[in-house]
């Protein structure tokens, strides 16, 4: 069994070395376990997913779990950046969210970050609690749950529409200076145009 220790905001591993499918599910269950221990189950989850090496069956994973145990969960439809499902979280009133991502690290690595209700990251003391909760419970897998409790969305145009309501984009775009900006093919490759 791999030792699995979460670092800034959620956990980090090396792709088929530390971060398997199975790892995956054990960490999902936790999270799933943790929302329940903290009544934030009905209020749902979030899960989206970066550009990675199969960042998007990961996050299908980790929506699996959770929904196997009977969680709400809202499923990007695409890669997605990690402050999209962080305002999400918050704009859909969700128990929490999870973004598997690996950030500024390696393209080796992957990683499962969790947001709380309120968008932002996951304290020490919030990931010591999820950690806690890892292999107490064999993660679950019911395909009628998953069915029924799984919604593939697109976050983007809510976000966009807060975003249109905070920056004047008309002004900006009527400038005489130009913006370069490199995604590098991350999530936000998109979210500039």
């Amino acid at each position: 069994m791999t030792r699995i220790i979460f670092g800034t905001d959620g956990w980090r591993g090396i792709i088929a070395e530390d971060f398997t499918f199975d790892n995956v599910k054990a960490v999902a269950q936790a999270l799933s376990d943790y929302l329940m221990s903290q009544n934030l189950h009905e209020k749902g989850l979030v899960v989206g997913f970066d550009t990675r090496f199969m960042s998007d069956r990961f996050a299908k994973t980790v929506a699996d779990v959770a929904a196997s145990n009977n969680i709400r969960v809202l499923l990007a439809s695409k890669p997605t950046p990690t402050p999209i499902i962080s305002f999400s979280v918050k704009d859909r009133r969700a128990g929490g969210g999870v973004v598997v991502t690996a950030s500024h690290n390696p393209s080796i690595y992957n990683g499962v970050k969790f947001k709380l209700e309120h968008g932002g990251p996951a304290p020490t003391e919030i990931t010591k609690q999820i950690e806690s909760f890892l292999f107490k419970n064999t993660p679950k897998h019911d395909e009628t749950e998953i069915q029924r409790n799984i919604e593939s969305v697109d976050f983007e145009s809510n976000y966009v529409e807060h975003i249109e309501q905070l920056v004047n984009l008309q002004l900006i775009g009527n400038t005489d200076f130009k913006i370069i900006f490199v995604a590098m093919l991350g999530a936000g490759i998109r979210i500039i145009q």
